[in-house]
């Protein structure tokens, strides 16, 4: 998937230029949107109210996916022991060959084109993409059209 004006790092980060945004600790995932007409999927995250957060992080980050062709979703686990559907576990990239795969990712802040993207929730849901082109959107960065 190709990546406009942002990456990952360290499987947790998000990085736009001079601006780095920890979506584990200062994030909780607050859900996504698919629009199948228009071949969009948006993931959103809401800052936390805590104080180790950077004053003046955006609110919300949302990542919009445009022009993809393939989803594919992984459940949160059964377990009642399971916690943690807000908390990112990771976010990155895999490999197409790995389309099976939704329990991790590469750690590496670029990957080419043709590689997937995915995420993962600390609950063991994942949805990953394969195709088309990713924004990162904040208040200051408005959605693409």
């Amino acid at each position: 998937m190709k990546l406009e004006g942002f990456s990952f790092s360290a499987m947790y980060e998000v990085r736009a230029p001079g601006l780095g945004f920890d979506l584990h600790n200062d994030y909780d995932f607050i859900g996504f949107e698919f629009d199948s007409e228009r071949m969009k999927f948006l993931l959103s995250w809401r800052r936390v109210g805590e104080g180790w957060v950077r004053e003046g992080a955006p609110a919300v980050l949302e990542i919009e996916v445009c022009g993809f062709t393939r989803v594919r979703f992984k459940p949160a686990s059964d377990s009642s022991e399971s916690t943690g559907g807000q908390t990112l576990s990771f976010i990155g990239h895999l490999h197409p060959d790995q389309w099976e795969e939704m329990d991790g990712c590469l750690d590496a802040e670029s990957a080419p084109d043709d590689y997937d993207f995915i995420v993962g929730l600390e609950d063991g849901a994942a949805i990953k993409i394969r195709g088309g082109w990713a924004r990162l959107r904040t208040e200051e960065h408005p959605p693409c059209s």
